[in-house]
């Protein structure tokens, strides 16, 4: 049963249709409690204005000299036995007796005298057939005595008989003094009882309702959680489903980070070349799109490139092996050193390799390259660039080296000229870095607008001092604090070396 009702609980139809019933009762209990009040309380008015009209006509038609000659004459507690004893007794017996005929009152009408030194009622006449003369009204409702002058209502009451509701109205001599109340009552018992059975009876078919009302539910709520656990079966498979495709599409997406690991050039054999250097590497997804490629040749010339290819992820990587590829044939095979020569051959290289896709509109196969080449002497370092550019601190300051303004590939989308390459004589002390554009288009900061290469650049200047590999630390805190939660938009490739 606890399954089920959690069941129910946790599923939001259900549970709506649960809330609709159990709102459903809480009417029917409302107005069953309010129609069995509300019934008392009419029934009580009538009774109340039924009873004050019957002592008020009573106490009009008794004369009161005639009942105070009664009670000053009569002292003693059946003194009066039969009505017969005295005319007057018998007359107001009389009026009182016709008034109970007439208005079919269940109990007796009957006349109290307070006595004020026992501070104490006692009964006078009675339309009862045998007087009760000066008994005692033992139990008397403090609002008779409060009210004894200027008569009223006395509430619902309980006493040994039972449960009562009253109406008392004085009666007065000649002289406006009030010699006694004459009082009406009525029996609440029976009326309780009458309104309780119809409540009872009103609540027995509200039952059969509600139990009819839950029969369906219950089988549509059933329905429900059947067509719910069907649904989450399907879901469940099609779960399993999806982490079997994915782990597949994974385990095939960390095979082809191992290919793309193996292409790029092993970090010893970069420093077998450079006095010093660092590489930040990180891919946005598993593999990147961004590679760095390096080579020495045997007379100590050597060639370094940063490049970012279209796109990120599976469609970077594949583009990142063609050009990791190209590389490897123009430089090492061909042993060109020219950073222009290398850019137009690899510029060829890609527009061959994707010429399937050359004449689509807006076709973008390709990718955006920083070459440098630093021959043996080392006094110089050639600079050649689609669309990313060398960056040189230098006593302090940043120089930019701008490469040319198309990249690498990219369909018909420039209007190219010839590739062109920038000498740079070396200085002591000079640090060169290349880099993709992961940093400068990074969103981020605190008003989730992008890094720009002014903010890197900044970054380089005031941390030039530190060692490369305390940079490359400097380099990763930065981008995760500048990202903070957001996404990262793009791979990370950032190399930073000395001649």
């Amino acid at each position: 049963m606890s399954s089920l009702l959690r069941r129910i609980l946790v599923n939001q139809t259900t549970r709506l249709i649960l809330m609709i019933f159990l709102f459903v009762i809480l009417i029917v209990v409302f107005f069953l409690a309010y129609s069995y009040f509300n019934q008392i309380r009419l029934y009580e008015q009538i009774q109340y204005d039924r009873m004050l009209a019957i002592t008020k006509t009573l106490s009009a038609e008794i004369d009161g000299d005639e009942h105070q000659r009664i009670t000053l004459k009569y002292q003693e507690k059946d003194e009066l036995k039969t009505y017969e004893q005295d005319s007057s007794f018998y007359r107001i017996h009389r009026y009182l007796k016709d008034a109970q005929q007439m208005n079919k009152t269940g109990s007796a009408i009957y006349t109290l005298v307070y006595d004020p030194i026992r501070r104490q009622f006692f009964y006078g006449a009675s339309s009862s057939e045998t007087p009760y003369y000066r008994h005692q009204y033992k139990q008397f409702p403090d609002k008779l005595k409060q009210d004894y002058l200027r008569g009223g209502i006395i509430p619902r009451y309980s006493s040994e008989n039972g449960t009562w509701i009253s109406a008392f109205w004085p009666i007065k001599n000649s002289r406006g003094q009030t010699v006694a109340v004459v009082e009406a009552d009525v029996k609440f018992n029976e009326f309780i009882q009458m309104a309780r059975k119809q409540v009872l009876f009103r609540l027995g078919m509200a039952l059969i309702v509600i139990v009819v009302i839950s029969l369906f539910l219950y089988r549509s709520v059933k329905k429900i959680l059947l067509k719910e656990e069907e649904l989450k079966r399907q879901l469940l498979e099609q779960k399993h489903l999806i982490e079997d495709k994915n782990k597949d599409i994974t385990d095939s997406i960390n095979y082809a980070k191992r290919i793309q690991d193996a292409i790029l050039p092993p970090k010893r054999e970069i420093a077998s070349g450079l006095r010093d250097f660092f590489v930040l590497y990180e891919p946005r997804d598993i593999v990147s799109g961004d590679f760095y490629w390096y080579h020495q040749f045997e007379d100590g010339g050597q060639v370094l490139a940063v490049a970012d290819c279209t796109g990120h992820g599976i469609p970077g990587a594949l583009v990142s092996v063609i050009g990791s590829s190209l590389l490897n044939e123009i430089v090492k095979q061909r042993e060109i050193t020219s950073p222009a020569e290398i850019l137009r051959q690899l510029d060829k290289g890609v527009h061959t390799g994707f010429g399937s896709s050359r004449g689509i509109e807006g076709q973008r196969d390709g990718m955006d390259i920083s070459i440098c080449y630093i021959p043996p002497a080392k006094n110089e370092l050639i600079y050649g660039g689609a669309l990313r550019p060398l960056l040189c601190l230098r006593q302090g300051e940043i120089l930019e080296f701008k490469g040319d303004r198309f990249p690498i590939g990219g369909g018909d989308l420039y209007e190219k000229t010839a590739f062109e390459e920038q000498k740079v004589p070396i200085q002591q002390g000079d640090v060169f870095y290349m880099f993709s554009d992961g940093f400068p288009d990074q969103f981020g900061g605190p008003k989730g607008k992008k890094m720009m290469t002014g903010k890197f650049k900044k970054h380089l200047l005031q941390h030039a001092h530190l060692s490369f590999e305390e940079q490359c630390k400097k380099l990763v805190l930065l981008i995760e604090e500048w990202q903070g939660d957001l996404d990262r938009v793009d791979d990370v490739l950032v190399m930073g070396f000395s001649v």
